[in-house]
């Protein structure tokens, strides 16, 4: 075992544990906030994670973090579709009035920053952050999935198709005619892939303005935020953010909990 692996493993229970510690250290048992495709967590008084949904059968939505400050809000990446990072707003809007000022991503996997446009329309102010390679790395996987998804012969579109012949004929490949549970789920499927290619058709890229190297800090309004490069994880760049006083870390892809361990395109 090499000494950066074994500082990695050493590290990433400690992580995990801080995560959880934020979690379950002070729920208010009244708060409840959802809508039908993500449930908000308030881990202290201002900080919350929204756990989302799986935008299709086949894409996730990153989850997202959100640190309430006095002036404003400090939001952890944005998801894969942009009506999702829509909707995450008109929840944040619930918890609070005040604006989004910041907007940082983990790493340049879509799924965590496809949204950003979203954040753009509904605050011109905010401050995207991201690690620089992370910055160089997200524009150009946007443009590519773009293109790989929505081309006219793209697989996704003839697996798209696929589906909707099925659908229409109401029964699978196999020629099993579709019972009522089975079309409705089908339905859903459809949809949600349907949903996804329009969106991806017309998905501005939103490129990050601060750009930082090895780890940066900020002060929201009294709220120490530690943003550090941890290196090759899930990513060549995996950020986390850290808040010491409330002992809370937002790990993007560093931890993932379905399939756990995870280690699908990772080092």
């Amino acid at each position: 075992m090499n000494a950066r692996l074994h500082r990695w493993l050493a590290w990433l229970p400690s992580a995990s544990l801080a995560f959880a510690a934020g979690t379950l250290a002070a729920q208010p048992a009244d708060f409840s906030l959802a809508d039908d495709g993500a449930r908000v967590t308030r881990l202290t008084e201002s900080i919350y994670v929204i756990e989302h949904d799986d935008a299709t059968d086949e894409w996730p939505h990153g989850n997202t973090g959100v640190i309430v400050g006095r002036s404003g809000v400090f939001v952890i990446d944005s998801c894969y579709l942009p009506s999702r990072a829509r909707a995450d707003i008109a929840l944040i809007r619930r918890i609070t009035d005040k604006p989004v000022r910041f907007l940082v991503t983990t790493h340049w996997h879509f799924d965590h920053n496809n949204g950003a446009v979203a954040y753009r329309e509904a605050f011109p102010d905010v401050t995207l952050i991201a690690e620089r390679n992370t910055a160089r790395w997200l524009e150009l996987n946007q443009q590519y999935w773009r293109r790989l998804s929505t081309a006219p012969d793209s697989a996704r579109r003839g697996s798209l198709a696929t589906l909707e012949s099925e659908l229409a004929l109401g029964a699978g490949a196999d020629g099993v005619p579709f019972g009522d549970a089975e079309r409705t789920r089908r339905e859903s499927i459809v949809a949600r892939r349907r949903q996804e290619l329009q969106e991806l058709e017309s998905l501005e890229i939103v490129v990050p303005a601060r750009l930082f190297d090895d780890r940066i800090s900020l002060d929201l309004d009294g709220v120490r935020i530690e943003i550090e490069d941890r290196g090759p994880a899930n990513s060549p760049n995996d950020t986390t953010v850290w808040l010491p006083r409330e002992r809370i870390l937002f790990a993007g892809d560093i931890l993932v909990r379905s399939p756990l361990p995870y280690v699908g395109a990772s080092w």
